[in-house]
């Protein structure tokens, strides 16, 4: 074969593997470009859905804080109606004492006033009475582990004194209860019908001896000093009070801005 027909045919060749190698490489620049453009899509998907899920986590723990705050705003409301029954008691209670302590240091119950005796003493019963507001928002709250659901965190901290202040009025109220059972109780059983005292009795419950007889038992020496100290015993409940009015104003305000 002619050498000149030899290097048109090998140059023929070469051409032919010189487009072959530049095609695969086309195919190849195009398949990364592909691969690079799926690789970018799947990126900014993954990231869309982070962003999502947070978007709602966040969602999520708006409604959830909002719930909680509704919940603790109507049970303070529900509280706030409690305390006021709880304080008109308390006042009648405490006057009521005040009065028959009035009568000790006299020496004396007027005759004119022997007609009130009776209603003066029943109501010395209403002191095992109690306060109890509801407390359902405010553990479930403090028990969450979600501390983080509030804006202000200072509403936490008065949450936190308000169980404790409940607590300590507890222990007060516990303690008039248990002095009114042991010391003040004996000195009513012989004279009253105590069946009925737990239940919804009315104010002036009935004293069936003569009036002097229970004007005598207000002049008893025993008498006076049991009455004093729940008398005392119920000074220190009123204290307590004061301070459960004030948190119950305290927390009311906080709860409606952070409901706003």
């Amino acid at each position: 074969m002619p050498i000149l027909a030899v290097e048109l045919m090998l140059g023929s060749r070469t051409r032919a593997i010189v487009r072959g190698d530049m095609g695969d490489l086309k195919k190849q620049t195009v398949s990364w470009r592909r691969l690079a453009a799926e690789g970018a899509v799947i990126v900014v998907s993954i990231l869309l859905a982070f962003g999502i899920e947070a978007w709602w986590d966040s969602r999520s723990d708006s409604v959830q804080a909002r719930a909680l705050v509704t919940a603790l705003s109507k049970d303070f409301i529900t509280t706030g109606e409690r305390f006021s029954e709880a304080w008109a008691a308390y006042e009648t209670v405490l006057g009521s004492m005040e009065r028959i302590l009035t009568y000790a240091e006299a020496g004396l119950v007027p005759e004119s006033e022997w007609e009130q005796i009776d209603t003066l003493l029943s109501r010395v019963f209403y002191s095992i009475n109690t306060f109890e507001p509801p407390m359902g928002a405010v553990e479930t709250i403090l028990n969450s582990g979600r501390l983080d659901l509030f804006r202000d965190q200072e509403l936490l901290g008065e949450l936190t004194r308000w169980t404790s202040t409940i607590n300590e009025f507890k222990t007060l109220k516990r303690a008039g209860t248990d002095h009114f059972y042991q010391s003040l109780y004996p000195f009513f059983r012989e004279s009253l019908n105590l069946q009925d005292l737990d239940k919804d009795i009315p104010w002036a419950v009935p004293w069936p001896h003569d009036p002097t007889e229970a004007a005598a038992l207000i002049m008893d020496r025993s008498f006076q000093n049991a009455i004093y100290m729940h008398y005392v015993l119920y000074h220190n409940i009123g204290e307590k009070l004061h301070g459960i009015e004030e948190a119950i104003g305290h927390i009311s305000e906080m709860t409606d801005r952070e409901l706003n």
